[in-house]
């Protein structure tokens, strides 16, 4: 039987809402904190926003400088430094 089919998935009606988050991936972002694994801080704007960011290889990466946005990991995107 799958969800759908369910009683309680009738009831309540649950629909997939869809955040378009994903379209962030790959996208070129500007740091706006410094991002520190280790401090676990750092921001990136991209798409007009300001996101929570951290780094792919754990490297330090200063305030100003472009990255690329290589996946999302729950409220964090995961960045490296465009060479």
């Amino acid at each position: 039987m799958d969800n759908k089919d369910s009683l309680f998935y009738k009831i309540f009606k649950f629909k997939k809402t869809n955040t378009n988050v994903d379209t962030l991936i790959g996208k070129i972002a500007l740091v706006t904190e410094e991002i520190d694994n280790l401090l676990s801080k750092g921001q990136v704007y991209v798409n007009n926003d300001h996101w929570s960011a951290m780094s792919v290889d754990d490297k330090v990466i200063t305030k100003g400088t472009k990255v690329k946005v290589l996946e999302i990991k729950g409220v964090k995107l995961v960045v490296k430094t465009i060479s």
